[in-house]
């Protein structure tokens, strides 16, 4: 007697139930479907983790204790902030460069360019003084902003 085949299309694996091999059978169960969802490429897996924040992409998973993303590329941990900068650039910033984010906002992923240590540091400088110098931003602004930011980080289910 012959064994029969699974019935979907392009499988060649001998029937376990309901008609389809076991690798199809195991699908339907987990997705409804035995012909499974197609998979997405890392890198599409990774911009689905993103959302759009006015001018800025941020990170929508879970953010370390400095507020950057994080995630795995290649099955190491790394800055959500330097994947993005990989998949637009195909490389990684050079040897001696860190990444800068223009828009300072560690979780933002879209603003990064490559730059040298102190051209960081004088951005974060700019940022401060910035901050400081805007007549409409006071302290108490800036206490609100904190306790609103940790709030969020507090209530957000990652």
């Amino acid at each position: 007697m012959a064994e029969r085949m699974c019935s979907v299309d392009d499988c060649d694996r001998p029937v376990l139930a309901r008609g389809w091999c076991s690798r199809c059978y195991q699908r339907w169960r987990a997705h409804g479907d035995p012909a499974g969802l197609p998979r997405l490429s890392p890198a599409e897996r990774f911009w689905t983790r993103t959302f759009a924040n006015g001018a800025c992409r941020d990170w929508d998973g879970p953010p370390d204790a400095k507020g950057y993303g994080r995630t795995y590329w290649d099955g190491h941990p790394r800055l959500a902030h330097r994947v993005a900068f990989f998949l637009r650039m195909d490389r990684w910033p050079g040897p001696g460069l860190e990444s800068r984010h223009l828009c300072n906002r560690p979780i933002c992923i879209l603003h990064v360019v490559e730059g040298t240590s102190s051209e960081n540091e004088a951005d974060k400088r700019a940022a401060i003084r910035e901050a400081v110098q805007d007549p409409t931003y006071s302290f108490d602004d800036m206490k609100k902003d904190l306790k609103d930011l940790k709030t969020i980080v507090r209530t957000r289910i990652w």
